[in-house]
């Protein structure tokens, strides 16, 4: 099986090297980095790693985004020539948890054309990111998530402007079979089928993603200002509802209250453990513990019994 990932960067230095070796250590056979003209030293680091056999870099530019027609159709001439079974798509600040610690493992592959993957919002604490240093699956228990969507949470921000949107749950990324796709909607988040093709959709029962929306104030910042550059030139590939968040963003950046808002996304210690006893906070390993006892309930436990054995031993 090769799996191909397509990496859409954007002035993401703080994670980028990470975001990359994860991505190796996950099984993925090459990296397609789509870079949109960073500016804060990302594409330098992505040179860094181009090569043929394994890592590809491109710039947004090149591909021609303003006719998203042929953005699309060049995508996937890249992806063809890539040779890709599977191609996952993310942006940088995304790590793919695999149960197994390999997405060539995961159950749903076999039996889907396109996988719809959970992506939860990583916590951010007054000390730094919730994150051990390796993301590998004996430390999924140090890996924490926001797990509990907010119904209409732009409503709710709205009507309660203390709420932090990192409490909400986004919507999910893909990983599909290349053979069997023309492109993907903006953002991401769905596959286009091919000509002719009916596409096989499943839900991942032993792979989440960890979202990484907030480190930094001045990545924060950056990436509002970024955004701002985006919905000026591209708009009318946005209709109002898409990218709410960001259009709210901007907005709060003009009226002065952006630093306010990303002090609101951060949390202390108490309230932390709070959301954990409210199960609002859960770890990754409960999640795909759980996701697993609900979809394979007797491999979940035979797994269980094999790993206690090696424990006994």
């Amino acid at each position: 099986m090769r799996i191909v990932a397509y990496l859409g960067v954007k002035d993401e230095v703080e994670l980028i090297e990470r975001t990359i070796e994860h991505l190796r250590v996950i099984g993925v056979d090459l990296i397609i980095a789509v870079d949109s003209r960073s500016t804060d030293g990302t594409a330098k680091i992505l040179k860094s790693y181009e090569s043929e056999e394994n890592f590809w870099v491109f710039q947004m530019d090149d591909l021609g985004r303003d006719d998203s027609e042929l953005w699309l159709r060049r995508n996937m001439e890249i992806i063809k020539k890539a040779e890709a079974e599977w191609v996952i798509l993310l942006d940088a600040d995304e790590y793919w948890l695999p149960m197994s610690g390999s997405l060539k493992d995961c159950l749903d592959l076999g039996s889907c054309d396109v996988l719809s993957v959970d992506r939860f919002n990583v916590p951010l604490h007054r000390s730094g990111l919730m994150l051990p240093d390796q993301l590998i699956p004996n430390l999924y228990s140090e890996i924490f998530l926001f797990a509990q969507p907010i119904p209409n949470l732009q409503g709710q921000l709205h009507e309660n402007p203390r709420t932090a949107w990192i409490q909400g749950v986004p919507v999910p990324k893909i990983m599909a079979r290349a053979k069997q796709i023309a492109g993907w909607t903006v953002g991401m988040h769905d596959a286009v089928a091919a000509d002719g093709t009916h596409l096989r959709r499943s839900k991942s029962s032993d792979l989440i993603v960890a979202h990484v929306p907030f480190t930094t104030f001045s990545r924060f910042a950056r990436k509002v200002e970024n955004i701002r550059s985006v919905f000026a030139r591209f708009d009318a590939y946005f209709p109002e509802q898409m990218g709410w968040h960001w259009r709210r963003w901007v907005r709060l950046a003009d009226e002065g209250k952006l630093r306010e808002e990303f002090e609101k996304q951060v949390f202390s210690e108490d309230a932390i453990g709070d959301f954990r006893r409210r199960r609002i906070v859960r770890s990754a390993a409960e999640l795909l513990e759980e996701r697993m006892l609900q979809s394979h309930p007797h491999r979940f436990k035979s797994a269980l019994s094999w790993h206690s054995s090696l424990h006994l031993r």
